[in-house]
């Protein structure tokens, strides 16, 4: 269940981390599958691949998951898109390529993306950052900054089990 300061907090600032989204078993079971389906199925792994899994079918509609998604959207959620991405400490790609999923006027996110982390997201490993309030507005990032620090970026640093909704028109990289 979301709380209404969950709710406000993502529609002011355009993202919110919750810890916890899984533990226990739940989350072994997912890091187990995703190193089996990451091995079995090459990158890029993308929704073609991973809905053969039911592992990855199942979490789909998990409740802390799919209840923040319908907080937002209510009843019309739709999956667009479904991938895993594997970055593991010292990436080759750059710490920082700000950009937008999905810019579209409006004061409601057209799209959301969940991003479920399976190991401990530090600084070595290059967190996923956002730049609050961005996704209110029509601006891109600026080319000249697009691989730079920002005034006002967030590193979400997060554990294993923990998810980061973000919307779809926020800068991030």
């Amino acid at each position: 269940m979301i709380t209404p300061e969950e709710r406000d907090f993502f529609l002011e600032h355009g993202y919110l981390h919750v810890p916890g989204i899984l533990s226990g078993d739940h989350l072994t079971l997912i890091q187990d599958e995703f190193d089996r389906v990451w091995e079995m199925e090459k990158p890029k792994v993308n929704q073609h691949r991973l809905l053969k899994h039911q592992a990855f079918i199942d979490l789909i509609e998990h409740p802390p998951i799919l209840d923040r998604q319908q907080a937002i959207f209510g009843q019309q959620v739709q999956l667009l898109q479904y991938d895993l991405l594997r970055q593991g400490p010292h990436s080759d790609r750059p710490p920082r390529a700000w950009h937008r999923d999905f810019v579209f006027p409006g004061d409601r996110p057209l799209t959301i993306n969940t991003i479920i982390m399976l190991n401990e997201m530090t600084e070595e490993r290059g967190p996923t950052r956002v730049v609050p309030g961005t996704h209110l507005g029509m601006q891109l990032p600026p080319p000249a900054l697009r691989n730079q620090p920002l005034p006002g970026e967030v590193a979400v640093y997060a554990q294993p089990g923990d998810a980061v909704f973000i919307n779809g028109a926020i800068w991030h990289t």
